[in-house]
This record gives structure tokens, C-alpha cells and sequence, in this order.
């Protein structure tokens, strides 16, 4: 009898604890939105807007690395899916990290820093650093080493 009581209590007590939360506006998301890319410069609203596809920032010659997307968001951290290229065959990875304004030379133009915290990445590793320039001048993305 304790046994049942115990049971039907515990029930009782998670079915409290499950209220339901009401869906959240098409407003509230925008404004959401908003708030996070709201302190940003035009430059780093141009970065975090844009999603850069098929980039090889690597050169060497060995394997070739492509990021074949990658995202800078608004709260300073980026992601990216890559693939690694190496004799005929291909292993697909992911990188993460953090980024963070060095410079901005105009509303279209600057050089950030970006550090790679997580890869699964062949001939890759956590901790790297890398700076570049980055630059929406001609309508698309430019980047330079720095």
C-alpha cells in the first residue's frame, strides 16, 4: 500500500512539474533575433549573416581541407562542416570555435580572429588560430590570410 502511494505521489509531482509553455510569437522570435545581432556593427551584421561555402583555408601538398560551409554567429562562436580530400577519397568533419573582432576598417570590411575549440578534422587540431581579412566590398566574400 506505501508502494502505490509512493508511486501515484511521484506521478502527481512530475505531472506538476510538465506545465506546458506557450508557444512563442512570430514578434517575440524576431525581436529575439534582433536583440542578438542588435550591438553588432554593420561589418559583423554582413559576417554573421553570410554563410561561406567551399572555402579551402588550407594550402599544402597533401590532403586538401574545405570548408564546404561555415557560419559565424552573433555571440562570438562560428561552426563549420569540412571535408578532408586525400588520395581519391573524401571523410567529412566538423570544426568549432570562437571569433572575435581584431579590426574594422569599413561597414563592409575587417579582420577577425578565430579559434578552432573542437575538430574532428583529419591533420587538424584544437587551438589553432587563424586571422583574417574579411571583405564583402564586391557584392561576395573575400578572404585573406593576415
Amino acid at each position: 500500500m506505501k508502494r502505490s502511494m509512493f508511486v501515484v505521489a511521484a506521478f502527481a509531482l512530475m505531472a506538476m512539474g510538465c506545465e506546458k509553455k506557450p508557444a512563442t510569437s512570430p514578434v517575440e522570435k524576431e525581436s529575439t533575433a534582433e536583440t542578438k545581432t542588435g550591438n553588432l556593427s554593420k561589418f559583423q551584421k554582413k559576417l554573421v549573416e553570410t554563410t561561406i561555402t567551399d572555402w579551402e583555408p588550407t594550402s599544402n601538398s597533401g590532403a586538401q581541407f574545405i570548408y564546404k560551409t561555415l557560419q559565424f554567429t552573433a555571440d562570438g562562436t562560428w561552426s563549420a562542416n569540412g571535408v578532408v580530400r586525400a588520395d581519391f577519397e573524401e571523410f567529412e568533419c566538423a570544426e568549432n570555435g570562437t571569433w572575435s573582432l581584431v579590426s574594422e576598417a569599413s561597414a563592409t570590411s575587417g579582420t577577425i580572429d578565430w579559434t578552432v575549440s573542437k575538430t574532428d578534422c583529419i591533420a587538424r587540431e584544437a587551438g589553432t588560430s587563424i586571422r583574417t581579412v574579411m571583405d564583402y566590398s564586391g557584392g561576395d566574400y573575400q578572404i585573406s590570410f593576415r
